[in-house]
C-alpha cells in the first residue's frame, strides 16, 4: 500500500471475507465513501482443492470453494452494479483459472467454480 501511495496512486485496501455479503457490502462502502465513483471491479478471489481426489473432498471443503469462488464474484457484482448504472457505466473483469479450460488427470473437476473465460 505504502508502495502505491508513493507512486502518487490514491490506494484503498480493504480487508475482508467477500464470501460474506455484509463484508462485501462494507468494502463497496468503504469504496465508493473514499472515491465517490466505482469504476472497476475485479474479481480474482479463487481457491480450489488442488491434492484432493473427489472422494476424499468433504462436502464443507466443495462448499468452502464453491462460496469463493463462484458467489464471492455474484456478491461483488450485486453490489457494485447499481452504482455503475447510477454513474452511468462501469467495467466488471472476472478473472479466470487456467483450470477453467482444462482439468487434472485424477482430481475432481471444479471447471463450474473457476470462471472460464
Amino acid at each position: 500500500m505504502t508502495r502505491v501511495q508513493a507512486m502518487g496512486t490514491n490506494a484503498l485496501a480493504c480487508p475482508g471475507d467477500i464470501s460474506e455479503p455484509s463484508q462485501v457490502q462494507e468494502v463497496v462502502a468503504a469504496t465508493f465513501a473514499r472515491f465517490e465513483r466505482l469504476d472497476i471491479l475485479v474479481n480474482n478471489a479463487g481457491v480450489s482443492g488442488i491434492g484432493q481426489t473427489l472422494v476424499e473432498l468433504s462436502l464443507d471443503e466443495w462448499n468452502r470453494i464453491i462460496k469463493i469462488d463462484l458467489t464471492s464474484t455474484f456478491l461483488c457484482c450485486r453490489a457494485v452494479v447499481p452504482q455503475m448504472l447510477a454513474q452511468g457505466g462501469g467495467r466488471i473483469v472476472n478473472v479466470a483459472s487456467i483450470f477453467g479450460n482444462s482439468g487434472r488427470c485424477g482430481q475432481y473437476s471444479l471447471l463450474g467454480s473457476q470462471k472460464p473465460a
